[in-house]
C-alpha cells in the first residue's frame, strides 16, 4: 500500500470513519471471472460498512486505457473495467449506504477516460514529491510531538525531561542532515526518514550507545512497554 493510502486509513480511524484499502494489483487473477468477482465483493463490503471511504490503490491495474495492450489482455482488462464502472455507478444509486471512492494512479493518462468522467472519479489531485523545506517542517512537527510523548509515558507514568531534551537534539540534527541530501523526495521517503530519526533518538535517550561501549547493562529511562507504545504511535504519525 502507498503512503497516501496508509495515511488516509490512519486519519479515517481517528475520525471514526471506516476506510477500506484495496490494492488493484491484488485483485488481478488469471482465472476467468475471478478479477470481476473480487471487484464486486470489495464494493459489497464497502456498502455493508457504510459510511465508507473505499480507497483503490494502483487503480491503473484495473482500469488501464482500452486498446493499448495485447488482444488477450484487452479481453480480461475490458471485463474488469466494465465491472468496475458498473460498481462505481452503483455507489451513487443507493443514498442509504454512503460510499466515497478514492483512488491512486501514476497519472490520469494511466486510466481509461471512462473512469474519470463526471460522477465517477471526477476530482483529480496531483501529488508531487515533497520539497526539502516542507519535508523538514513536517518531520520537525511530527517528531517533536514524538518527543513530547516521552514526557507523557514512562515506567512510572512520567519520562524524565532530559530524555525528551536528548531526543529533541537528535531530531534537529538528523532532520537537517537527512533532508539536506536532496531537493525533494517522495512521501514514503519522508516517512522512512522519520522512522530512522525516531530509532536514533530513542537509542540516544536510553543511553544504548554509551552503555554498550562501556560494556555496561542498559538502564533506560522508559519501560519496554512504554517504548513499544511510543514507537507504535509515532511510527503511525509519520506514515
Amino acid at each position: 500500500m502507498s503512503a497516501l493510502a496508509r495515511r488516509l486509513q490512519h486519519r479515517g480511524a481517528r475520525g471514526g470513519l471506516h476506510v477500506m484499502l484495496v490494492d488493484g494489483l491484488a485483485l488481478i487473477d488469471k482465472e476467468v471471472g475471478r478479477t470481476e468477482k473480487r471487484i464486486v465483493e470489495r464494493f459489497e463490503q464497502a456498502r455493508a460498512r457504510s459510511p465508507t471511504v473505499l480507497f483503490l490503490d494502483n487503480l491503473d491495474a484495473l482500469a488501464a486505457p482500452r486498446g493499448r495492450t495485447t488482444t488477450e489482455t484487452n479481453v480480461v482488462g475490458d471485463r474488469s473495467l466494465s465491472t468496475l464502472l458498473t460498481e462505481m455507478d452503483g455507489v451513487a444509486s443507493d443514498p442509504q449506504r454512503v460510499v466515497v471512492v478514492v483512488a491512486s494512479a501514476p497519472s490520469p493518462a494511466a486510466l481509461d477516460p471512462a473512469v474519470c468522467r463526471p460522477g465517477r472519479l471526477d476530482v483529480h489531485i496531483s501529488l508531487s514529491n515533497v520539497d526539502r523545506a516542507c519535508a523538514a517542517a513536517h518531520l520537525r512537527q511530527q517528531l517533536l510531538q514524538f518527543a513530547c510523548r516521552l514526557l507523557a509515558r514512562g515506567g512510572d507514568g512520567t519520562a524524565p525531561e532530559e530524555t525528551a531534551a536528548s531526543c529533541c537534539r537528535v531530531i534537529g540534527e538528523r532532520v537537517d542532515a537527512l533532508t539536506a541530501q536532496r531537493a525533494s523526495m517522495p512521501a514514503a521517503h519522508v516517512a522512512a526518514i522519520g522512522r530512522e530519526i525516531m530509532i536514533a533518538a530513542l537509542s540516544s535517550a536510553c543511553g544504548d550507545g554509551a552503555a554498550h561501549a562501556a560494556g555496561q547493562e542498559r538502564t533506560p529511562h522508559l519501560s519496554d512497554e512504554a517504548l513499544s507504545v511510543i514507537l507504535n504511535d509515532a511510527f503511525t504519525a509519520v506514515m
